[in-house]
Formats: C-alpha cells, structure tokens, sequence
C-alpha cells in the first residue's frame, strides 16, 4: 500500500495497491470491518480529495492521448457519477498535459482548482487548473532540471508546501505562496526530503527524511521554525497522512497534539 489519501469528512481514505501480477489500484476504504472498494486500475503516485466533502478524487495515470506515446495525465473521478475525466486546457482534448501529484485547492468551494506538476523535457514546474475554466496558470519558471513532487495547499490556501530537486541534485522541503514565489526553504541538507504534507491548521509541516540514515517523519513549525523528529522506525517510514497527530514536548516531556 502507498499515499494513503485521508477523505476530509473523515469517512474513509484512499490508497494506491499494488501487486507482482496486476497493475496498481486506488481502493477505498472505509470504515473498520466495510469491504475495501477498488475505484481505478493504472494510477500512480500522489492522490488528493476534493474540499467539499470529498465529492471527488484527483490522481494521476498514463494515456496514450497523443499519437503513439503516452504520458502522465490528471483524472478526477466522480463519486456519484462513478466516472472519471481527465483535466485539459480548453481547446486542448487531444493534447496531454504531461501532469502528475495533483492537489484540490481550498478555495471556491474546494473543488475547482487543482494543483499539479507538470512536466517539459527534464525539468518540472507548479501549475494550476481551472476545471470549470478549462484553463490552466504555471505558477513557477524554474530552472533547466529542477523536479518537483508532492505539492499540497495549506488548508487556507495561501501556501504550497512542496518536494524539490534541485538542479545540483539537493531535494528540500520549500514553501511557496499560492503564487508561485518562493518563501523559504524547510530543509536544506543532503538528507532527502519528501512527501509534506500540513497539519489540518496549517501550523505545522510533515514529511519523510532520511537524515538518520533511515526514512522516518519529521515535524516542522511555522510558528517558531523547529524540527523535530515524529517517528524512530528502524524498518523506515513513508507517506504520512496528518489529522490529528500527538507527539512529545522536546522541553517539557508531556504529550500535545500538533495544530
């Protein structure tokens, strides 16, 4: 199992299942004991719920859209309809946006903005879909060889916290502003640093590093710019998903919940 995808009305999550003899699926599952439900056969990588109650789910696949090549397209899928649709720019049907890791935006009811990377040769950048539009924005110009991965909206929509390669091969935690301008770099060491993902405030950041030597999660604060360490798996941990999440107090010793 890989990205599981918490459902923001809190009934159940979304993961990515994979096996030796049958493509990856998205399955569903809900509450304890219900039967997991297989949605999509054929996604990859980074998923993300709509804001409004989870009416819809965004993910990534490959599709031969252009003539004899296939590349990494977004799809929204329909929990009522039970269909789903890809994301083009008007005009644009036939044309692949070479997107992947999208991300629902909270703004506008939670459900008409998506937050993807696309991709252009070797090098990524931030863009972001109108659905209703059919219009899309690239919200970065970066650099000849930068990649991004994993680009999430803070829960008021005014930040993007994101995984970067650097051209030189460094990959950081950076936030950006709903715009597309840089606003500090989280990490900045060897170590490589991905999947962040917000606290449901917005106060703090997790995501995955290897630091010690071995993946476990880590905790960044907004407020006062501290690390800390969340997890200690000897066997490595990957893909948080933050609700709720309770940690120890480096200073005083007593258990919190993180906001």
């Amino acid at each position: 199992q890989s990205y599981p995808t918490a459902n923001p009305a809190g009934k159940e999550y979304a993961y990515l299942e994979d096996s030796l003899d049958e493509p990856s699926r998205i399955v569903i599952a809900g509450e304890l004991g219900s039967e997991p439900k297989i949605i999509r056969r054929n996604a990859f990588g980074q998923m993300s719920y709509s804001r409004d109650g989870g009416k819809f789910l965004a993910y990534s696949s490959l599709l031969g859209i252009e003539k004899y090549k296939a590349f990494s397209d977004v799809f929204i899928y329909d929990f009522e309809k039970k269909v789903s649709k890809r994301v083009f720019e008007k005009g644009g049907e036939k044309k692949s946006l070479r997107a992947s890791d999208p991300d629902f935006a909270p703004m506008d009811g939670g459900a008409r903005w998506v937050l993807m990377v696309r991709t252009n040769g070797a090098t990524d950048n931030l863009y972001v879909n109108d659905l209703e539009g059919k219009k899309g924005t690239f919200l970065t110009r970066a650099p000849r060889y930068t990649q991004f991965s994993n680009p999430r909206f803070s829960p008021d929509g005014r930040h993007i916290v994101v995984s970067r390669r650097d051209p030189k091969g460094n990959r950081d935690i950076v936030l950006y502003s709903s715009k597309g301008k840089e606003i500090s770099k989280i990490t900045h060491d060897e170590a490589s640093d991905n999947h962040p993902v917000w606290s449901p405030s917005g106060h703090s950041i997790f995501y995955e590093s290897d630091k010690s030597g071995i993946p476990n999660i880590y905790r960044y604060d907004l407020s006062d710019h501290r690390q800390a360490q969340v997890t200690n798996v000897e066997g490595g941990v990957y893909q948080t998903t933050a609700r709720d999440v309770r940690v120890k107090d480096e200073l005083s010793g007593a258990d919190k919940t993180v906001k």
